[in-house]
């Protein structure tokens, strides 16, 4: 649309220097064409507004290849390069097609537009040295002039990077989800089987199979709900709401709705003013993951709960005194399903990942930490009420 004014404007003034020749001394004519030139310069006005505040980049690209307008979409997505340089072929990215090869500069579809060929919803990646990689949808349409010259190309684009994670992510998911579902369908009709092959008729057998089915049964169930706690933290379609909570009750809510078995003990340590800026319910909810996670991997010993106020914010530390984790499983442990070479429980990997995705919902980070002994997590709330 800022095209086609400038256009409007560019025949204007031609018009204009037409009218005040022929116009000469007339009052008349005069003030036709000072009230004409207001009224595109109105539109002009209201055109551009328009398009800064477009949701997408935009992008005017005349023949030698130089970024004549843009709108602040497109400065937030490119950077400062179309403003520090001459020519597009000067700016310091690389572009990539999604195969991984590189995009010459002709195949750009501002470059492709400019020599009179439309192209619609390319996709490649972006590679400078300002930020990481990021992805980027573009279509790009020629201008051309009354005598079909293209004058000027006009690219719309978007960085999609946090689209096409989230889409290979929510893949990966339901891949993962339903390989894990499929072992204790399998172990549950492997039972069934068994007992309609004859195994129900004799009494230890049965009993046997159908313990078997249950374990099965509620390994599913806790599947089934792990996907969905980790579903809910990790799509964060409904931003979490936040508020300023009290640690120390927190801390022992779910030290005491938390299971324990025999020669493990919970300790909370934590002041009484200690408060953090997050949601309660997915703080708790992680909180529980990593208690759980830590008795289950504790023989004897204990487990602490620890609140304390630290430089950046609200810090909580779940220590343990297990085994600790193995240097090579320290970079994995927050992946779904992960449960190292040799798990040592019969859970089904989601317990550290649920809870990392509902700390980062909640409005912190988790980290595991070095420790002398076990392991130890520490979650770490920065956000204040004032600062966000």
């Amino acid at each position: 649309m800022s095209i086609e004014f400038e256009g409007v404007a560019t025949l204007f003034d031609e018009l204009r220097a037409r009218l005040e020749e022929v116009a000469g001394d007339d009052n008349v004519l005069a003030e036709m064409v000072a009230a004409l030139q207001e009224a595109v310069a109105q539109q002009a006005q209201v055109v551009d507004e328009i398009l800064h505040r477009l949701p997408v980049g935009v992008t005017v690209t005349d023949p030698s290849f130089r970024v004549t307008r843009f709108n602040q979409r497109a400065g937030e997505i490119i950077g400062q390069m179309m403003v520090t340089t001459d020519s597009m072929d000067e700016w310091e990215v690389d572009l990539f097609h999604l195969d991984g090869t590189p995009m010459q500069f002709a195949d750009r579809p501002a470059i492709r537009a400019l020599g009179g060929e439309t192209s619609r919803n390319v996709e490649y990646e972006a590679r400078d040295t300002e930020r990481a990689p990021y992805i980027v949808n573009a279509s790009s349409t020629p201008i051309r002039d009354a005598t079909g010259k293209v004058i000027l190309a006009v690219t719309v684009f978007d960085d999609v990077t946090e689209g096409r994670r989230r889409a290979e992510a929510d893949r990966e998911f339901v891949a993962n989800a339903a390989h894990q579902i499929r072992s204790p369908i399998a172990a549950i009709a492997s039972a069934c089987g068994a007992l309609s092959a004859g195994a129900k008729d004799a009494p230890d057998a049965r009993d046997r199979f159908l313990e078997h089915i249950e374990r099965e049964v509620a390994r599913m169930e806790q599947l089934a709900d792990g996907l969905l706690a980790l579903a809910r933290a990790e799509r964060g379609d409904v931003p979490a709401p936040l508020s300023e909570i009290a640690l120390k009750p927190l801390l022992q809510r779910v030290s005491d709705g938390s299971a324990t078995k025999d020669g493990v003990d919970l300790e909370v340590y934590c002041p009484d003013d200690l408060t953090a800026f997050a949601n309660e319910a997915l703080v708790t909810e992680a909180l529980a993951n990593v208690v759980t996670n830590a008795v289950q991997h504790t023989t004897r010993g204990t487990v602490v709960l620890r609140g304390e106020q630290g430089r950046a914010g609200a810090i909580i530390e779940v220590c343990d005194e297990g085994p600790g984790i193995a240097d090579q499983d320290r970079e994995r442990i927050f992946e779904r399903f992960y449960r190292g070479p040799r798990p040592a429980t019969a859970g089904v990997g989601l317990g550290l990942a649920i809870a990392a995705a509902a700390t980062r919902a909640a409005g912190g980070s988790l980290e595991l930490v070095d420790s002398p002994v076990g392991a130890c997590f520490r979650f770490t709330f920065t956000r204040t009420a004032r600062g966000g």
